[in-house]
């Protein structure tokens, strides 16, 4: 499995709470009709280090700074309604969120596209991005609104931005040395100020709402990394990460209340808080647990265990009635806690069609097929609406090597399961070809061509070839007279080509003869693991070595070798080709897009818009590419052209 390394965003533990009024009945996602696929889409998605949430009582929406997306989900019923990719909202590290019921802004973390994301909060509609290129706007960490304009913290350069919510055009920047700003984390508006928690400063400083000016700065109330902050309209409530303590301040002169400290309250780490009218509402990072205080008095009125144990990050409360959704950054969910008994609700994983560390891809103009272990998830090509999960197998070490579709037929060579046929229209399985099938035993590769079933076993070192409706053997090629030792299968349409490590083998489609096999001396390299091909050229690749030869349909010899496309001496982890571009997943996390005729680069298209994590195969139709995203359990599509 490929593996990222967490980034800072992972780490950085800045935290609001948020309580979601359910007083509303909306559509679920069930009932929606299925709607034509817009820009970058991700499906059988998952939560990836959700660091911010934000709710209008109708939708929720959580950012996941990990993978760079913002999954929406439905508030009364807890199901996804879209995910939002940072490709298509032009984001990147969401780290905070804020909606008013009618807009939605979402603040890219970033420094390299750092800026905020309006959005329509009924549609997911994009409206607008903007930000400002100063310098200063380094590092955004978090965003409020006064129901006028939005104000962001600049953690690196010690600033704050404010913005015009009806145009987003920059109102000002406070940065003066006397405003005291010292690495600001968090941010709340409170009756007429706006309040900002400095987490380098132990400090919090305070300014007009209306021009922005300082009114105060607070200092020496035990204030310690505050890193979760937010104001009732009486009091200015301050989650201290660094002294596990909560200090409240009165809201009209900054003075100090009281600091709550006992072991009782069982803060541990806290990152986020928030009120709701009647309560407060504490996150501790640094534990499994939720802690409410009584706003009025400050007592404790009940501790809510949100896991079983270990240290969850919780990530994000922000509260405007009776639910409380909690984002746990290390489980990769979010909760749902009733406000009035503290009872958990449910827990949300994602994933929900069927896809878990999918390794083969197929789109065939009508569906998109994608292999899962025992499980191959059937999508609508158009809509991306699921169709169906359907079950192949029920072995542990089950491995969807390849999809197919010939005609009615889609059939999957699947490890263990052996080779399944499957009705395409209906999902049912019509037959089983059992794994130790001489034919079928140890194949690891598949391809389609002219009606036929091509399957080559890199252990048995042989290809066979069988009816496409049947499944019945026509010929087997032993390898111990070819060399064959398969690691890859393509189809030009009238030829098959086999790598097999040191070689590429050349099959006439409608004759099976053998006409040509071309040496590692010709290629140009002794890895030859993947393959990819269209119409006029094949492509070869190796994991190993990276190099990628080009071989002529119509002649068969090389014509030419790319060898600086990407990582030197790093092949990529799956290739596709189309009329004129060549597509590549790598172990980046990218996709890389090359000129077929030149070889030259296109584009690389990086993980955190794209929600690359893993990416092993990709499947390109009619101007949409597909890519399996193994380590997430995900699949990302978006126009080619």
């Amino acid at each position: 499995m490929l593996m990222l390394q967490p980034s800072r965003r992972v780490l950085t533990l800045s935290v609001s709470l948020l309580l979601a009024c359910l007083g509303f009945l909306p559509i679920s996602a069930s009932a929606m009709a299925p709607r034509a696929l817009v820009g970058t889409n991700v499906f059988g998605w998952d939560f990836s280090s959700p660091d911010a949430v934000a709710s209008d009582g109708t939708h929720v929406w959580i950012a996941n700074a990990f993978s760079g997306t913002v999954v929406e989900l439905n508030a009364s019923t807890g199901s996804l309604l879209r995910v939002l990719t940072g490709a298509t909202y032009r984001f990147s590290y969401p780290d905070s969120i804020v909606t008013n019921g009618i807009d939605v802004w979402i603040l890219s973390g970033s420094n390299s596209g750092a800026g905020i994301t309006e959005i329509d909060a009924a549609t997911g509609a994009l409206i607008r991005t903007f930000g400002s290129a100063s310098p200063a706007f380094d590092d955004p960490d978090a965003m409020a609104s006064d129901g006028t304009n939005l104000w962001v913290t600049c953690n690196n350069s010690n600033s704050v931005f404010e913005y015009s919510e009806a145009t987003g055009s920059l109102v000002q920047v406070v940065s003066a040395p006397a405003d005291g700003l010292n690495g600001p984390r968090a941010i709340t508006v409170g009756g007429s100020h706006v309040w900002v928690a400095n987490f380098g400063g132990d400090s919090i400083t305070e300014l007009n709402q209306s021009d922005g000016s300082l009114v105060r700065v607070i200092t020496g109330v035990g204030l310690s990394a505050e890193d979760g902050l937010t104001a009732d309209g009486t009091h200015v409530w301050v989650a201290n990460e660094g002294n596990n303590t909560v200090t409240e301040l009165s809201e009209s002169d900054g003075s100090l209340v009281r600091t709550l400290s006992s072991p009782t309250y069982g803060f541990r780490g806290p990152t986020g808080i928030a009120s709701d009218g009647t309560g407060v509402w504490v996150a501790n990072g640094g534990g499994s647990s939720v802690t409410e205080l009584a706003e009025t008095t400050g007592n404790l009125i009940r501790t809510v265990q949100v896991a079983p144990s270990g240290r969850t990050f919780l990530l994000s409360i922000t509260s405007v009635g009776t639910h409380v959704w909690v984002t746990n950054g290390l489980a990769n969910s979010v909760t749902e806690l009733s406000a009035s008994s503290g009872a958990v609700l449910r827990s949300i994983k994602g994933a929900n069609e069927g896809i878990a560390a999918p390794t083969d891809i197929l789109a065939d103009g009508t569906d998109v097929w994608v292999g899962s272990g025992n499980n191959v998830t059937d999508l609508g090509e158009s809509t991306g609406h699921l169709r169906r999960v359907i079950t192949i197998g029920r072995s542990p070490s089950a491995w969807v090597d390849g999809i197919v579709r010939i005609g009615p037929y889609v059939w999957v060579l699947a490890g263990s399961s052996g080779l399944v046929e499957i009705e395409a229209s209906t999902g049912r399985v019509l037959r089983r070809i059992p794994a130790l099938a001489k034919w079928v035993s140890l194949a690891g590769v598949l391809t389609a061509n002219q009606g036929r079933l091509w399957i080559g076993s890199q252990w048995k070192h042989s290809v066979a070839v069988l009816n496409g409706t049947t499944g019945q053997p026509i010929t087997v090629f032993d390898g111990s007279r070819y060399g064959f030792s398969p690691r890859a299968i393509t189809s030009d349409g009238l030829h098959v080509w086999v790598a097999n490590h040191n070689s590429v083998a050349e099959f006439d489609g409608s004759s099976f003869r053998l006409m040509r096999l071309i040496r590692s001396t010709q290629i140009g390299d002794a890895d030859a693991s993947e393959l990819a091909a269209n119409a006029s050229t094949v492509f070869v690749t190796g994991q190993d070595t990276g190099i990628i030869t080009e071989i002529s349909v119509a002649r068969g010899i090389v014509v030419k070798r790319i060898e600086h496309w990407g990582t030197p001496n790093v092949g990529p982890t799956a290739i596709s080709a189309d009329s004129s571009h060549l597509w590549l997943t790598t172990y980046q996390d990218s996709v890389v897009e090359l000129d077929a005729a030149t070889g030259g680069a296109v584009a690389t298209l990086n993980a955190a818009p794209y929600a690359f994590d893993g990416p092993d195969a990709i499947a390109l139709r009619a101007g949409q590419a597909w890519v399996a995203n193994y380590a997430d359990d995900s699949v990302t599509e978006f126009s080619v052209h």
